[in-house]
């Protein structure tokens, strides 16, 4: 994989024999101390070990997000999943509810090492992606691709993102098709690669997505924030001294919250590193609902965590129910022939959580 993107053995039927994992909010299981104040809206969640299940073996990333016709749409990176040869991005939909069964969109290009989408977005019935494009000689970009047949061909701007420029790394989802969305703009999360502890916001007008002009990011502070189309502006929104990776923003309507998930750690070690935090903006501010350091007995040293998202279409029991899609990736140990990510690498993960509301918030939720 890329370094922007990074790639934990598994404490493997005795864990998911303990049944549920509860978070202890605002503090870490392990050694890194979470970087902001527990959440007083969602006081923790709880992972359904026992619901794991698993597909597309063989491919990693799966970003995802919720098309209007009601199913989610899926990518993954340097796989073969449902195409008939290796590609370097695949996209794949799930219909009728959380599962695992994934049927083919389109095939991107073939080999490894090309192009990766790092995030998705329908709007309407056009899909856009966030795509990580591998150049030659180590060289990268980011690009805004838009789909018109649910990820089957791609429309490719001519202007890219340059490495090194702050540049979109994911997508902030609302409903299907971007049902429930707070105005008429896109908003994304956006990096720089030489800040890998900060996160900053970008947004467009939806219809303007592939203009890069069109772009502006945030500045000021989150309680009262400006915007400008100058890059060298924008201030963070959120910030890690642990370190930011494979961040992933959606809004959970039912309990009117934005989840943002951001593994901490560096390339390379921060697979089973999950941040889970919610806000009442894309920017912020925000509470720490989990972050903990092995989730799922993944150990940090030798995986990347690539991943951890919430489809809003399968949101349930007012925003209390999700359900996580999440991706690791690791080499194998040549000495024990083991992996660090363990039965999670290089597949389609699926799990369900539960969120705790904070009392004042749970009669509005109630059944």
């Amino acid at each position: 994989m890329m370094s922007r993107l990074r790639r934990t053995v598994l404490v493997a039927s005795m864990l998911l024999a303990c049944g549920p994992l509860t978070a202890a909010p605002g503090a870490a299981a392990g050694p890194l101390a979470a970087p902001y104040p527990r959440s007083k809206v969602v006081t923790g969640i709880t992972w359904e070990a026992s619901t794991y299940r698993f597909g597309g073996v063989g491919g990693d990333l799966w970003a995802t997000t919720s098309g209007a016709d009601g199913k989610v749409y899926t990518t993954w990176g340097d796989g073969t999943v449902t195409c008939p040869a290796r590609v370097s991005f695949g996209v794949a939909s799930v219909a009728g509810g959380p599962g695992t069964t994934l049927v083919r969109a389109g095939c991107g290009t073939a080999g490894d090492k090309a192009v990766k989408l790092i995030s998705l977005l329908a709007v309407n019935s056009a899909l856009y992606a966030i795509a990580y494009l591998q150049l030659p000689r180590g060289a990268s970009a980011t690009a805004v691709w838009r789909s018109a047949d649910r990820g089957a061909t791609w429309r490719r701007p001519s202007w890219t993102f340059p490495q090194g420029e702050l540049s979109p790394a994911a997508f902030a989802n609302f409903g299907p098709g971007y049902a429930g969305a707070r105005d008429t703009f896109v908003y994304a999360i956006a990096q720089r690669a030489s800040e890998p502890t900060a996160l900053y916001m970008a947004r467009a007008p939806k219809d303007r997505l592939q203009v890069k002009e069109a772009y502006e990011y945030l500045t000021g502070p989150v309680a009262s924030p400006g915007w400008s189309q100058i890059p060298a502006a924008a201030t963070p929104v959120f910030v890690d001294p642990n370190g930011v990776d494979a961040p992933d923003l959606v809004y959970d309507a039912g309990i009117g919250r934005f989840l943002l998930t951001v593994a901490h750690g560096r390339e390379g070690s921060d697979g089973g590193r999950v941040g889970v935090f919610d806000g009442p903006e894309p920017w912020g501010p925000w509470g720490t609902i989990d972050y903990r350091d092995g989730w799922l007995g993944i150990k940090p040293a030798g995986s990347s965590q690539l991943g951890q998202r919430f489809p809003s279409v399968w949101m349930a029991d007012g925003g209390r129910t999700l359900w996580s899609v999440f991706s690791c990736w690791s080499r194998t140990k040549k000495t024990t022939g083991v992996e660090a990510c363990g039965k999670y690498n290089d597949r389609y993960n699926l799990m369900k959580a539960s969120l705790t509301l904070a009392p004042s918030r749970q009669g509005r939720h109630a059944g």
